[in-house]
């Protein structure tokens, strides 16, 4: 059977109560319909804007994570003995201006090659990572000075680093002032 699916408008939260055969859907009310339940907009101090905002966003994060790790599994293997990451990075207005992902040893990181392909489209924008970004010099610089010097603003992060001697990039970026998110409800 068919299922209405209403749009919640900001402020609004919603109420479902069982109603006739024929009732009536809340978008257009002139519309009679065949569902069971009656749907009205109430006001809900509770579901505010930023809750809904909230939700897309988790939702958007969990798309961009994933394909940062479709990403990522193209060079599997490749990037041994290093981990395949991977990274998509959006700019300020969410659209995906760079890619990238870790390839030989000694070869840029995902996040180097995502930043060199979005430039200074980064600026205020999000990356999605797979793994925390390094925070160690080794055979590369750490590309958690990368993410600072780009001007990212918000960096959705798909699995903490294990490694001691990498780790300690998420920390550092918050102590940046760059807004960090662990989703590690995401299979990156």
């Amino acid at each position: 059977h068919r299922h209405h699916h209403p749009r919640v408008r900001p402020g609004y939260g919603i109420e479902l109560r069982l109603g006739s055969a024929r009732t009536r859907d809340f978008r257009d009310p002139a519309i009679p319909t065949r569902h069971p339940l009656r749907c009205s907009l109430i006001p809900d101090r509770r579901s505010t804007r930023s809750t809904l905002m909230s939700n897309q966003t988790h939702d958007h994060d969990r798309l961009m994570l994933e394909r940062a790790t479709r990403r990522a599994l193209r060079g599997h293997g490749e990037a041994e003995p290093n981990p395949s990451v991977g990274c998509v990075i959006a700019d300020a207005d969410g659209r995906v201006v760079g890619e990238g992902r870790t390839r030989h040893p000694g070869g840029p990181h995902a996040e180097i090659e995502a930043i060199r392909g979005a430039g200074a489209a980064a600026r205020g924008g999000t990356a999605w990572v797979t793994l925390e970004p390094c925070n160690h010099h080794g055979k590369t610089p750490p590309c958690v000075d990368a993410i600072i010097a780009a001007g990212i603003a918000r960096v959705v992060v798909g699995s903490p680093e294990s490694n001691d001697f990498a780790s300690g990039g998420m920390a550092r970026l918050r102590e940046a002032g760059i807004e960090v998110v662990l989703r590690p409800d995401v299979d990156s």
